[in-house]
């Protein structure tokens, strides 16, 4: 029995293990040429996709959680079971930030995206605008969407 239960706990850290995915530092370039690192977690597996920032209490500072996607697309959010409110940053295959929404606390409302997004950071309500992140700033890293240029 004792055995089994060892067993159960091995295979239960594995699992887990497996769905941990990566942070990505992200460096955002404004217009006017200031420039914001961000760490964001990847959101790589479909249940961290589902999950998001769902119950979590605190998000720090200069942190988020950034959705990729291989293909454009637009993307749908929102915000049941969120208990802060959100900045999303919906960014293109070139990296450009095309819109910036604001998600409200349990809000089960829609959120769309432009229909080129490559990828969605969340981050705290209120970053972009105390930052002076606007649509058109560029994020460095490509991180988001198959490059399929030959």
């Amino acid at each position: 029995m004792r055995a089994l239960l060892v067993f159960l706990l091995l295979w239960a850290g594995v699992c887990w293990a497996e769905t941990v995915c990566p942070t990505q530092a992200l460096h955002i370039t404004t217009q006017t040429g200031q420039t914001y690192t961000f760490q964001a977690e990847v959101a790589c597996t479909p249940e961290m996709r589902a999950q998001g920032y769902q119950f979590r209490a605190h998000i720090p500072e200069r942190t988020g959680m950034l959705f990729p996607s291989d293909e454009p697309k637009q993307f749908v959010m929102w915000m049941k079971n969120t208990l802060l409110p959100l900045d999303m940053l919906f960014i293109n295959q070139q990296g450009v930030i095309t819109a910036i929404e604001h998600g409200q606390p349990q809000s089960e409302a829609l959120i769309y995206g432009p229909a080129d997004t490559c990828a969605v950071l969340e981050v705290n309500a209120d970053t972009a605008a105390k930052l002076g992140i606007t649509p058109g700033d560029r994020i460095a890293e490509k991180v988001f969407c198959l490059d399929k240029t030959p």
